[in-house]
């Protein structure tokens, strides 16, 4: 139940964290922007493994983008097959 003192994050899955916990390190290095230019690798168990760190920062509520087939990481523009 969302009330006014609720925090909101929003995750978009493949940005956010992996089951390693090292898409941070996978991130910075080599080259940025050719890396941002595809898949990270985000999943769910990233998220969940993130969790305790989320509460620490005082977030009430988790939104997670779409998780479609997409071409795009955000998987906001889904693929048709």
């Amino acid at each position: 139940m969302l009330s006014k003192n609720s925090i909101i994050y929003q995750i978009v899955t493949d940005r956010f964290n992996n089951e390693s916990d090292n898409l941070f390190n996978e991130v910075v290095s080599g080259d940025y922007n050719a890396k941002f230019s595809g898949f990270l690798g985000g999943n769910f168990r990233g998220i969940i493994n993130k969790i305790g760190y989320l509460k620490l920062l005082g977030i009430t509520h988790v939104m997670i983008s779409p998780v479609q087939l997409s071409d795009l990481y955000h998987g906001y523009l889904i693929k048709e097959f």
